[in-house]
């Protein structure tokens, strides 16, 4: 088996235990109601806190990765949920709320420098052609490590009424497993004749010569190309908005519009996570449909599933509506950001980079609370107005999109 097989099955491997953490996020109602002396947006944050450690993680997490092998750094983060695990199976719905933010916190060290760590390893041991595919596949294998998570832990806080939804993060602990062979199969680094070559020789197949020279010139001094900046800051707009439903699914189905228990709330999770899969999965047929319109087509099918979000609240169809486009938006656009973000990227930068895009992420998820909740007051209060905001941001983000990505001739 060559190195780069074991690194892309080692990765896989890895990236089933990334988003296990969403086995909390169905539950969300029933830690509200465990807590009823603690304030909704404080326990709410309990989702949010993990972006703001994993911003100041993130930010650290790209220059380590320069210094410290990539490998050992991801089993120290995948790690660190275990005490994620372990505070909510022993606090959860008995013990002091603050331990379970202690937790959160914790949390964010994976949150901060799993994903970043993940990207940054598939370009360092795939060729840029293969990399978008393979950063979807490793995606869609994260979502489905979700989904199985979302729908299990669901089923178990719900047959106790959510008396003891804290008993479903014993689910946590398959993250063992994956680890030990990971830890076996991953190689430290690429054997030297098959290292990946430069990103801007190999970026785009149909560029001419005098492109691909001015660009590889640029990557080999180090210049970073401003386009990654704006990338970010576009991608950083369209996690606010996405976060109308991120944030909100799990109070939106059992207390604002009463369509289910926490069941219906992890099945629901699950159609966004399994969507995703399948979005992952055949990653390469639209990337060879859309091409560079990849990005804003994401972004034009998460605007429907907000409006789908915002006026079906009657049934639960409404929002599993909803939860499946917003996942084909997202992973449409999510994975080609990353890949664009590498190529663009001088490639002894691309992990610092790619944990500032990581960063940005998870500072976007922790600001839109906030954000949205401003202008949602503008607009109608709780989930309706955070929702109202999102259909309002999204179609600027499409526009901006349309502006920012056509700008190479070739993708």
């Amino acid at each position: 088996m060559t190195t780069q097989k074991r690194a892309l099955i080692a990765l896989c491997l890895i990236s089933s235990t990334m988003l296990m953490w969403s086995v909390t996020n169905p539950m969300l109602a029933y830690i509200i109601q465990s807590y009823p002396d603690v304030a909704v947006s404080r326990v709410t944050s309990i989702l949010t806190l993990p972006g703001l450690v994993a911003l100041f993680v993130s930010f650290l997490i790209g220059p380590l990765a320069l210094k410290i092998n990539k490998k050992y750094i991801l089993l120290f983060t995948v790690g660190t949920t275990l005490i994620y695990y372990s505070i909510f199976v022993v606090v959860g719905g008995s013990g002091p709320f603050i331990l379970l933010l202690v937790a959160a916190g914790i949390l964010g060290i994976n949150r901060g420098a799993g994903i970043a760590l993940i990207n940054s390893s598939i370009a360092e041991f795939l060729s840029p052609e293969k990399r978008a595919a393979n950063i979807a596949l490793c995606t869609a294998i994260m979502q489905g490590g979700a989904a199985f998570m979302a729908t299990v832990g669901g089923r178990i806080a719900s047959a106790s009424g959510g008396a003891n939804w804290a008993v479903s993060h014993y689910l946590g602990f398959l993250c063992i497993p994956a680890m030990i062979a990971f830890a076996v199969i991953m190689p430290k680094k690429p054997d030297a004749d098959t290292l990946p070559g430069n990103d801007a020789q190999k970026n785009d197949q149909d560029s001419n010569k005098e492109n691909l020279t001015e660009q590889a010139q640029k990557n080999e001094g180090s210049k970073i190309p401003m386009r990654i900046f704006a990338i970010i800051a576009l991608h950083f707009a369209f996690i606010v908005c996405f976060s109308a439903y991120f944030l909100n699914s799990s109070i939106y189905i059992i207390l604002e519009y009463e369509l289910g228990t926490s069941a219906d709330a992890g099945l629901v999770s699950s159609t966004f996570t399994m969507v995703g899969v399948i979005t992952g999965l055949t990653y390469k047929l639209w990337g060879k449909i859309l091409k560079k319109w990849i990005v804003m087509v994401g972004y034009t099918i998460a605007i429907f599933g907000i409006l789908t979000m915002l006026f079906v609240t009657t049934t639960i169809a409404g929002i599993w509506s909803a939860a499946a486009m917003l996942s084909i938006g997202f992973n449409l656009a999510n994975p080609y950001v990353s890949s664009k973000i590498i190529s663009l990227s001088p490639k002894k930068l691309v992990p610092v980079f790619m944990s500032i895009y990581v960063g940005c992420t998870n500072l976007g998820i922790f600001l839109a609370s906030s954000i949205l909740g401003f202008f949602g007051g503008f607009l109608g209060s709780g989930v309706a107005g955070a929702l109202r905001v999102s259909a309002i941001l999204l179609p600027c983000c499409v526009i901006a999109a349309l502006f920012l990505y056509p700008l190479e001739k070739n993708q």
